[in-house]
């Protein structure tokens, strides 16, 4: 199919390498629209005193929840705070078949509108972007994007796609995953101001990927 388009745009320097053969290829990151991000919304409704732990994707991040050690780390961290529930956003399937075998407690919703999604990522108050095998390191960096614009404390693996994200905790192993987990929902739990710091990091970096901002991006590619 690409060998028919003129010039495709991908946020992944990893494709562009891949398919250029193929056609012309040009790199854009994911960018964020603000109308969308920035919109005073009432937060999606959770039961008093529950810390949720948020997640979205399709089964292509299937990997990533074998692989990565943070579904043994979710089932840990429950052990330890009763109070923590993992929401998912997904179609079902082999993914939400982990999380049954490793006995998480999760809620799973449904697919929301692209427009909705803010509102939902800003109602999480710790996310989570675990990357394994070669299909993760061919993704962009929009999941912290999109935790950072909302100001929230995620936790993510420390691999190429995310390897520059100021903010954040990085993860490698399933105790790392555990420990970052715990630091924040400790954070949480006693109202610490520790969590600002890299919280005010990850937003600064995520302002300089809003699409008004970038316009000459698409601009120089489209018509330059």
């Amino acid at each position: 199919a690409l060998k028919l388009c003129d010039l495709a745009i991908v946020p992944s320097l990893k494709l562009v390498d891949d398919f250029s053969p193929f056609c012309k290829m040009q790199y854009v990151p994911n960018y964020l629209d603000p109308e969308l991000w920035f919109k005073d919304e009432p937060l999606v409704d959770k039961e008093p005193g529950t810390i949720v732990v948020g997640w979205g994707g399709s089964t292509g991040h299937l990997e990533s929840w074998l692989n990565t050690g943070v579904a043994p780390a979710l089932r840990s961290i429950q052990r330890n705070y009763s109070n923590v529930l993992l929401r998912v956003y997904t179609g079902g399937g082999e993914i939400e078949d982990i999380l049954y075998q490793h006995g998480i407690r999760f809620e799973r919703r449904s697919w929301v509108h692209f427009n909705k999604w803010p509102r939902h990522v800003r109602s999480m108050d710790v996310g989570l972007a675990p990357l394994s095998g070669p299909y993760d390191m061919r993704r962009s960096n929009l999941k912290p994007l999109e935790y950072a614009i909302a100001g929230r404390p995620f936790v993510y693996s420390k691999e190429p796609p995310y390897d520059r994200i100021p903010g954040g905790y990085p993860a490698k192993t399933q105790r790392d995953w555990e420990a970052k987990l715990s630091m924040i929902i400790d954070a949480i739990i006693d109202n610490r101001p520790e969590l600002s710091g890299e919280i005010i990091a990850a937003q600064k970096w995520a302002l300089d990927y809003m699409i008004d901002r970038r316009l000459s991006d698409y601009e120089r590619i489209l018509w330059g």
